[in-house]
């Protein structure tokens, strides 16, 4: 495989197709839209002291609102990310078949697999980390338990419980490790069973045998190609968190020095309901977003190199335009 060539054409189609970046920008509503939340929510006084019942009440009723419109609205954004993304997957598979696509057409094609790409989606990661997670629970449960009945029988309770919490402790270590394990391997596996949807017709579960054995197969290539990414990603995350730490020191030692000097602090700082921050964290979503794009593209690229490009071609095919009269 050959590595530079690969991320080139890449680049190259969504440098082409900047369409794609819209379809990659449409997972990140979520964020943008917990931030316009965090809005919403602000103006109430944070010093007990001075809430009335009254304000109590209408905080309660405010949070408990917005809760439901954030959960809602994270829900819908969730749904269409999918179908933004396997249009995403779509889109430059046909453009590197030379056909003619764009966002529209891109996007409804992910939305015809929609209900199979959250069925995988819950399949992959949340079925596998409810049953890690309620494993947890019932082996720390039984320790609990097993520990309190050996210490009431012994006379000993208090130093038993004691050793007893360290096993659990452990055990939760352990399975932690697990946990991180599936969710690493889930993370390999998930973009090529979602490509096995988009572009060869699979089901749930064909998909994601499918993306296990692509992951098996070509494991070292994968990594190697996910490495530029990963740097690059790095060097993104760095560059927003040195900016934001940047902008926002002066104000946390005008706190700093405020709280040692015992008075109210005069300055609050770029926090996450500041409008500075909100143009930092636009542009960043819009850098990540670029990034994102070209990954996803260059490995649809791979994929088509590691598993051939005899993939389906777009059973909907655009309507022919009228003739014109």
């Amino acid at each position: 495989m050959d590595y530079s060539a690969t991320l080139r054409r890449g680049w190259q189609i969504v440098w082409k197709n900047k369409w794609l970046i819209l379809l990659s920008l449409i997972p990140a509503l979520g964020g943008l839209g917990f931030l316009l939340v965090s809005f919403a929510g602000a103006g109430f006084p944070t010093d007990p002291s001075t809430m009335t019942p009254d304000m109590l009440s209408r905080l309660g009723t405010r949070t408990l609102l917005l809760s439901c419109v954030s959960v809602l609205f994270s829900l819908v954004i969730g749904i269409i990310g999918l179908a933004a993304r396997g249009g995403m997957i779509v889109g430059v598979a046909g453009v590197e078949r030379g056909e003619a696509y764009g966002f529209g057409r891109a996007l409804r094609a992910g939305w015809r697999k929609v209900l199979s790409l959250v069925g995988m989606t819950i399949l992959v990661y949340g079925v596998v980390l409810a049953l890690y997670f309620a494993m947890i629970a019932v082996l720390v449960l039984s320790l609990v338990i097993g520990a309190a009945g050996a210490g009431a029988a012994s006379g000993d309770g208090e130093g038993l419980l004691a050793g007893m919490g360290l096993l659990v402790i452990l055990a939760i270590c352990c399975l932690g490790g697990l946990v991180f394990l599936a969710a690493l391997v889930a993370s390999f596996v998930y973009p090529f069973a979602y490509r096995g949807i988009m572009l060869r017709e699979m089901g749930v579960v064909a998909s994601i045998r499918h993306g296990w054995r692509v992951l098996r197969e070509n494991l070292g290539q994968i990594l190697l190609l996910a490495l530029p990414f990963f740097v690059i990603m790095l060097i993104a995350v760095g560059a927003y968190l040195a900016v934001y730490y940047a902008i926002s020191f002066p104000a946390i030692m005008a706190q700093m020095n405020d709280t040692l000097a015992g008075t109210p602090p005069t300055t609050a700082g770029m926090g996450t309901l500041s409008p500075l921050f909100l143009v930092l964290y636009v542009v960043y979503v819009l850098v990540i977003s670029v990034i994102a794009t070209w990954q996803s593209a260059t490995f649809t690229l791979g994929y088509l190199q590691w598993t051939g490009k005899d993939v389906l071609t777009d059973p909907y095919p655009p309507a022919p335009s009228a003739p014109l009269m």
